[in-house]
């Protein structure tokens, strides 16, 4: 059952997937734009292509600034997850792992 220390840890990205999910459901709050109250269509009036731009510019800065850390965050959440569920680390006198190498010499 040495794949399941590989997928328990899946259980503490849930939280931080979440957010992202809920981020990028959030990211066209910040967009204004008026409506005609006859057509209910977007009204172009001058200076419109600024703010348009100003939106986008602001979303992405929004997707950005949240995201980022959380994608930053996930493989050490992902790394100290996996930590919990292996019974023992095996490390060579350097101090490096040696998971990767005990399976070729045995």
């Amino acid at each position: 059952m040495a794949w399941l220390e590989y997928l328990l840890p899946l259980i503490f990205l849930a939280p931080p997937c979440a957010t992202a999910l809920v981020v990028i459901a959030l990211r066209h709050l910040f967009t204004r734009r008026l409506i005609s109250p006859i057509d209910h269509k977007p009204l172009r009036e001058p200076g419109q292509n600024v703010r348009d731009r100003l939106d986008i510019a602001q979303t992405r800065l929004f997707l950005v600034g949240a995201l980022g850390p959380i994608m930053v965050m996930l493989p050490l959440v992902y790394g100290m997850g996996r930590m919990l569920f292996v019974r023992h680390a095996r490390t060579g006198s350097n101090g490096a792992s040696m998971a990767c190498c005990a399976r070729s010499r045995s």
